[in-house]
């Protein structure tokens, strides 16, 4: 009785307890079945208790089997339920679980998949995830894989795809590759597949994940492509350029290559040693370079020195050298620069200035002296055509042969220094040597030979004739100096073109087509030295009383005037080879004659205003005008002239004024006067032409001019030409 009692108890215990749990966890059950069964087991264990309490209370006697019926199927239920119970919240969290890492999975950022290996060789994949949908565009009827690999993987990637897929089904080992998929969009991306082996049921699995990494590799590409463009620019480098990194050299491009005649391989042998490729004379300096860098010192922007190049020959070079800091440690960086150019540009540059220096300052002797040149000239005409006594006459000639003399000195500093209104005409140079051949041969003297190799062909240049003249005549006067027990002088002429713009650059002319001019001598020859100063004005080799020093200046000065250059070639004892370049076209000459010189007939009348601010100059060319007939009328200045004309504007016929004046230039003053007076005849005379562009423009626009000095019979017969033309009875 105590143990029916006991068990009694224990099952209106475990009733209470689950009744409490159906309570607490009704909403827990989403099975609505396990709820009933609860439901159930409740009303069933209340039937029971009501039982025993109508047999307790006495009220019945007929109920124990009923009772005992009961009381026994009740433990056994309440075990059912409780493993039921078990179960369903097993296969809950299960669920759950599964969602989560579904959700997971569906959420990262490649594609998530299984694949499944059938022995029949149809593989296929039974998951894969939304984010592969969205990313691939993959949909559940592409789940065979190779549907996939033939329809979406790039053509160039798909065999490696595919042998590796087999490589890995075949040998059950991790499977991991990169390749291209095409998109329905039909652009491209990269991915990079990882998949690891399982077992499932005896069945073959591959879990694994795609990721996308088209900005990784475009990332890879720009950076291979950046570092292609940089390794080109180092390699096709002008400069040198070296890495050393813990005494291994990592990096030399072809310049260093073909500077030193070295490869990497020979750098980093073990008994390498640089300094053999130092001159003596700079090892100084590279050792104390080597000393700073071996002690990690702070460098200096650049350094000079000399260096032994493949050839043995010593070149100048400009070195720069940084350290360059990195995880790895401290590299070592340099660039070494050939300076040879640089410092013949320089050099250049030093030598154009000081030419241009002598060059102002030999114009500004010129104008003076063609002032002065011209009074003598004057004077000494005039005298001659008075009736000199016997004894003075010889003494004028010498006064005017010398004056002449001098009148050529100044021409060629005015052509060294650029300063000569030049009147360019169409030359045929091969017409203008066959003019001078004769006169050459009578210079030359019948010891030195002289050929010509003229090309028919050659195209024409424009230039002064005076000035080519002047400049064949200095070349060879100069080769017969070099010369003096005779020889042989050739002169070739021939079309040159250059389209190498390094070339231009260095001569600084935009020109491409030329006439080349070259006079070479079999004479004495000269030194490097020597040849470096032939074009400085005063720089002789000869006696005092053998040479000036301006021909070969002079010759520097007109070619540069026309745009021209001038090579040289000389050596010691083998002679020298002018190479002169005019630029050239394909113009035709015109006939060259000169008209015939008028010997009388230079008399003439007419009202002259003479504008000259050396009283000198004004003086003697007012009485030359005035011995020929004219009326001369005299300015010292621009505004003494506007004076003038404002108030003789009517009997003025012609205006002679100097180029160059204080306060106003003669161009300047024409044209006021030509705004009085449209009519108004001009002629301009200068000793030189000071302001280029005013020079330069009276020439294009044919304006009549005249150089000092000029003789009275130049003078006359340009006025007399000037004021014929316009149609005064003279």
């Amino acid at each position: 009785m105590r143990i029916v009692a006991a068990f009694d108890f224990i099952s209106l215990v475990i009733t209470t307890i689950a009744v409490f749990l159906l309570l607490k966890n009704w909403r827990r059950f989403i099975y609505t079945e396990i709820r009933y069964l609860f439901l159930g087991l409740f009303s069933l264990s209340g039937c029971y208790y009501l039982f025993m309490f109508i047999e307790w209370a006495g009220i019945s006697t007929s109920l124990d089997k009923t009772e005992d019926l009961i009381g026994a199927m009740i433990p056994m239920l309440w075990a059912f339920i409780f493993y039921t119970f078990l179960q369903v919240i097993a296969k809950n969290e299960l669920q759950n679980s599964e969602r989560k890492y579904r959700n997971i999975a569906n959420n990262l950022p490649g594609v998530v998949f299984r694949l499944h290996v059938n022995e029949n060789g149809k593989n296929y994949f039974s998951f894969i995830n939304t984010r592969g949908k969205e990313l691939y565009g993959f949909t559940d009827d592409q789940s065979d894989i190779d549907t996939i690999i033939n329809t979406r993987i790039y053509s160039e990637d798909r065999e490696r795809i595919i042998n590796s897929i087999a490589e890995s089904i075949n040998q059950k080992k991790i499977w991991h590759q990169e390749g291209r998929i095409m998109m329905y969009d039909g652009s491209l991306k990269w991915f990079a597949g990882f998949s690891s082996p399982t077992t499932e049921d005896d069945r073959l699995i591959f879990d694994g994940i795609f990721l996308d990494i088209t900005l990784r590799k475009e990332a890879e590409n720009a950076l291979r492509e950046s570092e292609e463009k940089y390794k080109l620019l180092i390699q096709n480098s002008s400069d040198a350029i070296f890495l050393f990194h813990n005494n291994h050299c990592e990096l030399i491009n072809k310049k260093f290559e073909e500077m030193f005649g070295l490869t990497i391989n020979d750098i980093n042998q073990p008994d390498f040693d640089f300094s053999r490729f130092i001159a003596p004379d700079s090892r100084q300096i590279f050792n104390k370079l080597k000393t700073r860098i071996k002690k990690r010192r702070n460098l200096d922007a650049n350094y000079e020195f000399t260096i032994l190049n493949a050839k043995g020959e010593e070149v100048e070079v400009d070195s720069s050298v940084n350290f360059i800091h990195n995880k790895d440690g401290t590299a070592i960086q340099g660039i070494i620069r050939d300076v040879a150019e640089r410092k013949r540009l320089e050099e250049q540059l030093r030598q154009s200035q000081k030419m241009e220096a002598i060059g102002l300052l030999a114009g500004g002797v010129a104008h003076d002296f063609n002032n002065m040149l011209t009074v003598i000239n004057g004077y000494s005409e005039l005298l001659l055509n008075k009736n000199l006594p016997s004894e003075l006459i010889n003494p004028v000639i010498e006064i005017q042969d010398a004056s002449e003399r001098a009148a050529r000195l100044t021409s060629q500093l005015l052509a060294f220094s650029r300063k000569q209104i030049a009147q360019p005409v169409l030359l045929n140079l091969n017409q203008v040597i066959l003019d001078q051949l004769r006169m050459l041969h009578r210079l030359l003297g019948e010891n030195i030979r002289i050929s010509t190799a003229l090309d028919p062909e050659l195209r024409t240049i424009k230039a002064d004739l005076s000035h080519i003249e002047q400049v064949i005549m200095n070349i060879v006067i100069n080769a017969k100096d070099a010369m003096p027990l005779g020889g042989n002088l050739i002169i070739k002429t021939k079309n040159a073109e250059f389209d190498n713009d390094i070339f231009q650059n260095q001569q600084g002319t935009k020109n491409r087509r030329y006439a080349l001019l070259s006079i070479s001598d079999t004479g004495v020859g000269m030194d490097d030295i020597t040849r470096s100063h032939i074009f400085e004005p005063f720089y002789t080799t000869k006696a005092r009383d053998k040479g000036t020093g301006l021909g070969l200046a002079t010759v520097y000065g007109i070619v540069k005037q026309n745009n021209g250059f001038i090579k040289v070639y000389s050596e010691l004892k083998k002679g020298s080879t002018f190479e002169i370049y005019f630029p050239s076209n394909d113009e035709k000459v015109r006939d060259q004659s000169a008209p015939k010189k008028e010997e009388s007939g230079l008399n003439g009348t007419g009202t002259i205003l003479l504008v000259e601010d050396n009283e000198a100059v004004r003086n003697v060319t007012k009485i030359t005008l005035e011995n020929y007939g004219y009326q001369v009328i005299t300015a010292a200045d621009s505004e003494e002239a506007l004076k003038i004309f404002n108030r003789q504007k009517d009997s003025i016929n012609l205006l002679l004024t100097d180029v160059i004046m204080p306060l106003m230039s003669g161009k300047e003053l024409a044209d006021n006067l030509r705004k009085i007076n449209s009519s108004l005849k001009v002629l301009f005379f200068s000793g030189y032409a000071d302001d280029l562009t005013t020079g330069n423009e009276i020439t294009k626009k044919n304006m009549n001019f005249i150089q000092k000095p000029y003789s009275n019979f130049e003078l006359a017969k340009k006025i007399k030409t000037i004021l014929k033309n316009n149609g005064m009875k003279l």
